[in-house]
């Protein structure tokens, strides 16, 4: 009996949705990528957010609902399948594509979570959805790692597709030993916490301090850029052109020595293997920004904890530059490139990629999790606050009504718990914030301050206003104890420390 011919497998539907459109460049640029690496094997990928494809600026809930709905329409008319939908970085996002898989008529549908960070928000994200997602994928094994600690879904559910980038035969690639002066290289979002981007100023002044020539370039842009643009150019030196777009920015890394990641944590880090893959030698904290570094041979790891402040992770990052001999970079120039290119190939990525999507066609949803998200999506949609902040509010605070007090943070968390304070009978006299940005502005008529202007408000407690980062402000407190304020948390009460209660 002649062999019957075999039929080709449907094409796989991929959905990435980002709530940001196009603005977060490392996640962006993974989703473009992410696309054509699917492409490049056969199937067929769909970017939707606000500002892509002639959609509106602003899109709420229901918008992304109906923008994953038509896209599952397109996706079938194309015979794919299966058709997954993956969110990103909200809850609005998630949310929307449970809602969307709940109501189509088809049972093809997968929704998968991805981990591109080990920050608390991103981490619980996951937990929040975790039982109506099919798979959680992680940018690394440090990010799975992290997962797994933190108990935010069933290990089983664990994937790790590492990140791929895009590097040709004839792309540009740095070589030989360091110039003189130095070139070190900033690449990411211009952020003052999680990235530490201020760090590096504080690199190029004890370099020079210590009497070792550098500059600085800085690309990207974020909350941070007007005043790091005012201090690099007290510095001098230091060079600020703003976003390089992707097929310019390998010429960048290789005509630079050196790329300085601060960041408290990474989930893996695009600017880290991009810049490797171009022989720009990477300096990064410990986490995922290290996966696939051999310290010392393509790649330093810098041990900076989290809870430093830019002073400490500056010094530690010039005392690990000043060990690095001059000659010593050309050699691991090299490994970088051979190391980054075997290890985060796009050939490597689009592998991985098409494997584990396919896999999912046998992984049965659970379609109760998903009705439960579908009955009530706002609900599941916000979690800037737990469900009993109320109560906890109300514990942490029982002494403060009709005193004044500061609140710490400046975002959705103190716009969620704005009116039970005010019902708490808290006076509040004015918000602080880390983010220079925001000082001089207002947050629902209350002036926005720095942390360092809080003792001249009178009031005599601080309440720090975070669910999601309050262990990281807490670290962070000494600023105001120094001013003689009480600095109270919400959802940890602390007894014995300096701020236990107000006198």
């Amino acid at each position: 009996m002649p062999d019957q011919p075999t039929q080709p497998a449907p094409p796989i539907g991929l959905v990435i949705a980002l709530p940001h459109g196009f603005e977060l460049g490392g996640v962006t640029t993974w989703a473009k990528r992410t696309r054509d690496a699917l492409a490049a094997r056969g199937g067929l990928c769909e970017l939707v957010g606000p500002g892509i494809n002639g959609t509106a600026e602003r899109l709420g809930l229901d918008d992304f609902v109906r923008l994953f709905a038509e896209s599952i329409e397109r996706l079938r008319g194309c015979g794919a399948g299966p058709i997954v939908l993956a969110p990103q970085l909200s809850g609005e996002a998630y949310a929307a594509a449970c809602v969307a898989a709940h109501h189509d008529p088809g049972d093809g549908i997968r929704v998968v979570g991805w981990m591109h960070t080990d920050i608390r928000y991103d981490t619980e994200l996951i937990r929040r959805f975790a039982p109506a997602l099919s798979r959680v994928f992680c940018v690394s094994l440090a990010s799975a790692d992290h997962l797994r600690r933190e108990r935010a879904c069933d290990p089983d559910c664990l994937r790790v597709i590492r990140t791929g980038v895009p590097v040709d035969a004839a792309a540009p690639v740095a070589t030989g030993p360091a110039h003189d002066p130095i070139r070190l290289l900033y690449v990411g979002r211009l952020d003052a916490f999680q990235k530490r981007a201020g760090a590096t100023l504080g690199v190029v002044r004890l370099l020079r301090k210590r009497g070792r020539a550098c500059e600085l370039t800085i690309i990207g842009d974020g909350p941070s850029r007007d005043a790091t643009q005012r201090e690099a150019e007290r510095l001098g030196g230091v060079t600020m052109p703003g976003p390089v777009d992707a097929d310019r920015i390998g010429a960048v890394y290789a005509d630079h020595d050196l790329l300085l990641m601060p960041s408290r944590s990474e989930g893996l880090g695009l600017a880290r293997i991009e810049a490797a893959a171009h022989g720009c030698v990477p300096l990064v904290t410990p986490g995922g920004a290290a996966e696939g570094i051999r310290g010392g041979t393509d790649g330093v790891v810098v041990e900076c904890p989290p809870d430093a402040g830019d002073a400490e992770t500056a010094e530690r990052f010039a005392d690990a530059i000043a060990g690095l001999p001059a000659a010593h970079l050309g050699p691991m120039r090299a490994r970088c490139v051979e190391s980054a290119r075997a290890i985060f190939g796009m050939d490597a990525f689009a592998h991985s990629l098409v494997a584990e999507l396919h896999a999912l066609h046998s992984q049965e949803p659970d379609r109760g999790a998903r009705a439960a998200i579908a009955r009530d999506p706002a609900h599941a949609a916000a979690f800037t606050v737990p469900d009993d902040f109320e109560t906890r509010l109300a514990a942490a605070t029982r002494d403060l009504a009709g005193r004044r007090i500061i609140l710490h943070g400046a975002g959705a968390h103190t716009r969620a718990i704005w009116e039970s304070l005010h019902e708490l009978g808290l006076r509040i006299a004015a918000v602080a914030d880390d983010d220079p940005e925001r000082w001089g502005a207002t947050i629902l008529g209350v002036p926005v301050i720095a942390p360092a202007d809080a003792g001249d408000h009178d009031a005599g407690v601080v309440l720090i206003s975070s669910w999601l980062h309050e262990d990281a402000i807490w670290a962070r407190r000494q600023v105001y104890e120094d001013a003689g304020l009480h600095v109270r948390r919400i959802y940890d009460r602390v007894t014995e420390h300096a701020s236990q209660s107000a006198a």
